[in-house]
């Protein structure tokens, strides 16, 4: 892999380039890579050098290969599952499990694994870890879509019934996730001092 090893500290220092232009170099060249490689091969030089989790550069990684969700399917399910397995026995489980928001990139339509990757996900809506919960309910928000209702029946009522979940970070995501899918029950608002937390502190993490 020595096309990824030239270019590995600008990817691990991705969000310190100053233009848009080096960025979009960066991203190309691991595209280009990933084209070529073994793709065993690339998977395991991304494991060994780029940590999972948040601004380590993994997250470039997924941003590059989002182009190709129906070659690179696979790949993004295994680490969802590798992240969570992770996360459970980590002291830090949100660094970890932050690096997966750049598989929002991913067209979940084109991608063969997404009613695994739902179902997966869905497996965390009742953790006794609030980490792993809140993560649940937020990344389905980039996999589940406003006609999933009929089709995840329990998932969606698993994330209506953290509308009341003691952690009310995981009661405003529970919000978000079942406005952007249009399955909110109806009439449902957000109590007022729900309202009054997530204007003075952030609900984006935990």
């Amino acid at each position: 892999m020595r096309e990824l090893d030239e270019i590995r500290e600008s990817i691990k220092d991705f969000y310190s380039l100053d233009t848009e232009k080096e960025k979009s170099v960066i991203i190309d060249a691991i595209r280009d890579v990933s084209e070529k490689a073994d793709k065993d091969e690339f998977i395991k030089y991304v494991r060994e050098n780029f940590e999972q989790k948040s601004l380590s550069g993994i997250g470039v990684i997924y941003e590059a290969l989002s182009k190709y969700p129906k070659d690179w399917g696979f790949f993004f399910l295994s680490e969802i599952k590798r992240g969570f397995k992770n996360a459970t026995i980590s002291s830090h489980p949100f660094e970890i499990l932050e690096s997966l928001e750049e598989l929002s990139f991913v067209n979940k339509w084109e991608i063969r694994e997404r009613q695994e990757i739902i179902q997966f996900l869905g497996n965390y809506l009742s953790s006794e870890n609030d980490v792993l919960r809140y993560k649940a309910i937020w990344l389905l928000c980039d996999w589940l879509d406003k006609i999933d209702q009929d089709k995840y029946p329990e998932i969606v009522a698993s994330i209506r019934s953290n509308l009341n979940h003691p952690n009310w970070k995981i009661r405003v995501c529970s919000f978000y996730t079942l406005t952007d899918i249009a399955a909110l029950p109806s009439n449902f608002k957000l109590k007022m001092s729900d309202n009054m937390r997530k204007r003075f502190f952030s609900p984006f993490k935990m």
